[in-house]
């Protein structure tokens, strides 16, 4: 996107929202995954200490302490909701991860620590055990599976794998028993998370299980299937080399608690291949792996020094191609969006999706920025679009007034987005609707892209136009400035597209301004659009605070 000191949008795609929901009770609710089925339908999977109250149908599995439960809601390409589902037992259970199957089933992945009770169908094997649940589309259990060792087992990812089976991915404190069959590697009790898998068959039944680590804390965070049937495991790990994992990190002396992307390589079976330690002198995270066409290797990653591997010469998001063998560095950039690390999905046009939590730019001490629109709150999630080749399309920021958490995005089939993140703002940016109960709801909205076209054939400035003060209160002017202005069209829109106000006017000045009063209008996003007969378009958004 280009933007000119008058705030002229030049080929900025039109952010039309088509709705937003809230969902979620009188206490907190969260989402942790979006899902989409082929007819549109959208499922928020997550977790919810809310009894039966606000938009939530079911009552907590514990109606005394109201522990945490599993939390489902399927919603329509209009955001209606379909129907909401709480699964779980007595106790704390939440799910991180789901999937659809060839059966047009739901299997959804994460934790529980209750017993037999509710929806649990298996005894604890230890503390937190990895728990699989399916159910058919209206949300009714098929079956449940439970994984665990002696310790806690903390579930982060599922994948669907080409047998039908689920290859389950987390990080383990356990020692050998029950389904866990490898020792930890850790060095002391404290030191003991390590990457562990479950390969099960499309029943749930556990096929095998495969334990990596290395000395200290090692967190998996990202599976993928490869093209030859095999596996790769990515996560963020303090250890140093030994055990499973062959390098160091790059500070392990002054402080041995930063991370560092650990990836591990395995066959079909389990077994494995190799491993690469990646990063800086401070902490590094990954966010996602891909495979590429020819069979490189693409990390999404997060690292906010210029060292160690990393040479891009900029902060925040890191992209780095690695070789197939995992040896060479073959390509790395970064885009700093002021921002946490993203949730990855993948476009139709072999593009990539990145949603993140981002901070209103006062919060981040002149740190450069590749975003092109604020926050509106202290917190917001911000969406950017890349091409297949990274290079950046687009971004907006989903603003609200409040300090948001978390952010996730997909494209639908019709080529527009869905974006949700946890929040618990009042009315204000693109949020409708307050939270229930002050509490932290799931907040869910659609948008469509349209392309603005700018200013003159050639997208010269060739009028200058701003909309200000901006953010305003009652009154907006806008101002524009031309040497062959004699008439301009004026049009305020607001997020859905709709027109609030429309004026053409003539026998106008080379330097003209006008003074809106707008007072009636509700707080919100709104777009000033000014046409020409001679300099053509321009487009510039606008908040009421």
């Amino acid at each position: 996107m280009l933007l000119g000191k008058s705030g002229l949008l030049l080929s900025q795609p039109f952010l039309h929202k088509q709705w937003d929901r809230r969902f979620g009770g009188m206490e907190n609710d969260a989402l942790s995954y979006l899902l989409k089925d082929e007819h549109g339908n959208v499922y928020t999977i997550g977790n919810s200490y809310s009894g039966k109250d606000g938009d939530k149908s079911e009552p907590n599995r514990d109606p005394v302490f109201k522990t945490l439960d599993a939390y489902v809601v399927k919603i329509d390409a209009q955001g209606n909701k379909l129907w909401d589902k709480r699964y779980g037992g007595i106790n704390h259970d939440w799910f991180s991860a789901g999937v659809i199957t060839p059966d047009k089933h739901l299997v959804f992945a994460g934790i529980t620590y209750s017993g037999v009770d509710g929806d649990v169908s298996q005894p604890s094997r230890g503390a937190n055990d990895y728990w699989l649940l399916k159910a058919d589309t209206n949300g009714n259990k098929i079956w449940d599976k439970r994984f665990g060792g002696t310790s806690n087992d903390l579930l982060r990812v599922l994948i669907q794998t080409t047998d039908k089976g689920f290859l389950l991915g987390g990080s383990s404190y356990s020692s050998i028993g029950f389904e866990k069959t490898e020792p930890n590697r850790g060095s002391s009790p404290y030191d003991g998370q390590d990457y562990w898998i479950v390969k099960t068959d499309s029943a749930g039944n556990k096929q095998w299980d495969r334990t990596f680590g290395g000395t200290k804390n090692d967190f998996l965070r990202a599976l993928l299937q490869t093209r030859d049937g095999g596996y790769l495991l990515g996560g963020h790990s303090t250890s140093r080399s030994g055990a499973d994992k062959t390098q160091d990190n790059w500070d392990t002396i002054q402080n041995p608690t930063t991370t560092d992307v650990w990836l591990v390589r395995i066959d079909s079976a389990g077994n494995k291949l190799w491993d690469r330690s990646l990063g800086t002198t401070l902490s590094d995270e990954i966010s996602s792996i891909t495979e590429t066409k020819s069979g490189d290797i693409l990390l999404m990653c997060g690292a906010f020094l210029d060292d160690g591997d990393k040479n891009t010469g900029s902060n925040g998001i890191w992209f780095v191609k690695l070789e197939a063998s995992g040896n060479a560095i073959l390509h790395q950039s970064t885009l700093n969006m002021g921002s946490n690390m993203p949730y990855v999905y993948f476009t139709a046009d072999g593009g990539y999706l990145l949603a993140a939590l981002a901070y209103r730019t006062d919060n981040l001490i002149g740190l450069p920025t590749d975003r092109t629109e604020d926050c509106l709150g202290q917190r917001n999630t911000v969406v950017l679009k890349l091409d297949s080749n990274l290079n950046k399309e687009w971004d907006r920021t989903i603003l609200t007034p409040g300090s948001d958490f978390d952010g996730y995005a997909i494209q639908t089939d019709d080529g527009c987005y869905v974006v949700a993140n946890n929040s618990r703002a009042i009315v204000g940016g693109y949020k409708s609707q307050p939270p229930w109960g002050g509490s932290i709801d799931i907040f869910i909205m659609k948008f469509c892209m349209d392309t603005i076209s700018g200013i003159g054939s050639s997208g010269s400035a060739a009028i200058g136009f701003t909309a200000y003060p901006n953010p305003f209160g009652s009154a907006l002017n806008i101002s524009i400035t031309s040497p062959q202005l004699t008439q301009a069209t004026f049009t305020l829109t607001n997020a859905l597209g709709q027109a609030i106000y429309r004026s053409n006017e003539t026998q106008l000045a080379p330097a003209y301004t006008k003074t809106l009063d707008l007072s009636y209008l509700p707080k919100g996003i709104y777009f000033v659009e000014v046409e020409t007969p001679t300099d053509g378009k321009a487009v510039q958004r606008v908040v009421k605070e």
